[in-house]
Order: C-alpha cells, then sequence, then structure tokens
C-alpha cells in the first residue's frame, strides 16, 4: 500500500508542474493593447514589452533631446495606453534684426509662435502664419510693433505698426512721390519711439512774360 500512495503522490506533483507551467506560458504570451500617437498621427498595436521606451523602440521611434514623449520613457506599460511623441523642429529666427535659435514641437509657424509668445497679431513676418514646419525646420523674419509718430503736413498721427518707415506711412495713409520728402528714409526699421516726418512737395511750371530792351538798326 505505501508503494501505492508514492505513486499517487508522485503524480499529483506532475500535474501540478504542468499547470504552474501553463500559468507561465499564458503571461509570456499575455499582450498590452497600445495607441501611439506620432506627431498627431496615431496607430494601434499589440506589444509585449514592458515600458515606453521598449515600445518605441519595438516601432522604430528613435526620440531626441528636443523630442517630448508622453507618459515618460521609463513609464510601465499598461492595456489600452495611449502614447504621444512630438517631434522637436528648429526655428531659425530674426526678431526686429537679432538672430535666435529656438526648438518647437508645433507642426505650423502660428502655433509656433504662441507656443513662444511671440504670436502679436501686428507682427510682421517674412512667412505666412499658415505656413507648415517640417522636421527640418524652417527659418523665418518677425518685425514686432513699434510706437511711433507720423507727422504729415503738421498733423501728427500715432501709430502702433510692424516693418519700415514706409509701412508707417502706408499704415497712415500717407503716399508719397518721387518729389516729397521722408524723414527718416523709408526703408529704414522702425524703433521704438520713432519721429517721422513727411513733407509733401509739388513742383509746378510757370510762364512769364518781360519787355527784353533792344536796338533797331537799319543797313543797306
Amino acid at each position: 500500500m505505501a508503494k501505492k500512495h508514492v505513486v499517487i503522490a508522485a503524480v499529483a506533483g506532475g500535474v501540478a508542474l504542468t499547470i504552474a507551467g501553463g500559468v507561465a506560458v499564458a503571461v509570456a504570451l499575455h499582450k498590452n493593447d497600445v495607441v501611439l500617437s506620432v506627431d498627431g498621427e496615431t496607430h494601434s498595436v499589440s506589444v509585449r514589452e514592458d515600458t515606453v521606451k521598449q515600445v518605441l523602440e519595438k516601432d522604430g521611434i528613435t526620440v531626441g533631446e528636443h523630442d517630448v514623449v508622453a507618459p515618460s520613457l521609463d513609464t510601465k506599460i499598461t492595456n489600452g495606453m495611449e502614447i504621444s511623441v512630438l517631434y522637436g523642429r528648429q526655428l531659425q529666427l530674426t526678431i526686429d534684426g537679432e538672430a535666435r535659435t529656438v526648438w518647437t514641437t508645433s507642426r505650423t509657424v502660428d502655433d509656433a509662435l504662441t507656443q513662444l509668445n511671440l504670436n502679436d497679431p501686428d507682427s510682421k513676418l517674412s512667412t505666412s502664419r499658415s505656413a507648415a514646419i517640417g522636421r527640418e525646420g524652417l527659418s523665418f523674419n518677425i518685425s514686432t510693433p513699434k510706437n511711433v509718430t507720423v507727422d504729415a503736413a503738421g498733423t501728427p498721427v500715432e501709430l502702433r505698426v510692424a516693418g519700415t518707415v514706409g509701412d508707417a506711412l502706408t499704415a497712415a495713409k500717407v503716399t508719397p512721390d518721387e518729389d516729397d520728402v521722408v524723414t527718416p528714409a523709408a526703408d529704414t526699421s522702425l524703433t521704438d519711439g520713432m519721429a517721422i516726418s513727411y513733407t509733401n512737395v509739388e513742383k509746378r511750371a510757370t510762364s512769364k512774360e518781360e519787355a527784353v530792351p533792344f536796338e533797331k538798326k537799319e543797313e543797306k
């Protein structure tokens, strides 16, 4: 009877090992469904990876120091998780003549200016506000608005405008011709507090009759 008891115990042990092994296999085969959003484009993947970093590497996504990932790379993966990746874009800006290099995750000029707190509606840009910013970045100029005074024939007009003296004259509805005098010159960049003088010059042709003394002499 003792020998039979040992055999039963051994069989029972074998069943226990089989069940435990089945649980391990089930755990190893378990997948999590994850939604990846890369620069606004989304797709779903089923993964066995443990962290956000591993999921991105598996999907062939490489992130740099100027890119933004949410949640963070070391976050543990859970079923239904959404992972967002925004690539950084370099902007080469010239603001009122001063060069500046900045990074943004925005994909349009307007969104980038808002993110950088440069989106003054009166600013003048060398590109469209709706222009797209690719992964390669973008370069453009910004002229910020200045408070200036345009004195047109003795009538001063205070304005807030960006650009050049010519832009200020246009805003003041002054259209000089080649004979008029503008100080400073029309292509001068505006500075805060600048005084602009405009003098309307008109040239007119006049005629006048005058008697000219002369002598009269007769000869044969």
